[in-house]
């Protein structure tokens, strides 16, 4: 077993962390479901209901259906604020990931668009696989909720121009 993970490794990590944010924002559930093995779990919380995590999704079907829920909002947008990792053995790696997760409601015809930022802890459990490093289990604590006014959202039909 060794007791450190090595750069490549974390570099590694910090990419996954990556690529699940932009793979929920860009609300691409195909290259979602590769971020994860098999038999992966998913925690969610369920705000306002409860901020600690409590909904169990099994299996990346199971997972990529509850990230779908996902859908009711206009946009979301998750800005990660830190991520670390340590070794668990040769092959796994535990880890904490922070983000804020912004919510944007669909505006009405009478107000103006709100984004309930979600700041969010992952308790992230990781394995190294043929593919590379992989999410074994996520658990979503959410620490706190905010609601922000906003005045404009880029629809998911206008993607920004490259």
């Amino acid at each position: 077993m060794t007791d450190e993970l090595s750069t490549a490794d974390r570099l590694d990590l910090a990419q996954l962390t990556s690529l699940y944010a932009a793979a929920v924002d860009g609300r691409d559930w195909d290259a979602l479901g590769t971020l994860f093995v098999a038999d992966a779990v998913l925690v969610t919380a369920d705000p306002p209901r409860s901020l600690h995590p409590g909904l169990e999704a099994s299996g990346i079907d199971a997972i990529v259906a509850a990230a779908r829920q996902l859908t009711a909002y206009a946009r979301t947008f998750h800005h990660l604020t830190g991520s670390f990792w340590t070794p668990d053995g040769p092959s796994v790696a535990l880890g904490r990931t922070t983000c804020a997760a912004h919510h944007v409601e669909a505006p009405d015809t009478s107000a103006r668009s709100r984004s309930f930022v979600w700041h969010v802890i992952y308790a992230d459990q990781a394995v190294r696989t043929d593919l590379g490093w992989r999410f074994a289990r996520r658990e979503l604590t959410v620490a706190m909720v905010e609601a922000r006014p906003l005045s404009l959202v880029l629809p998911y039909d206008a993607p920004p121009s490259t």
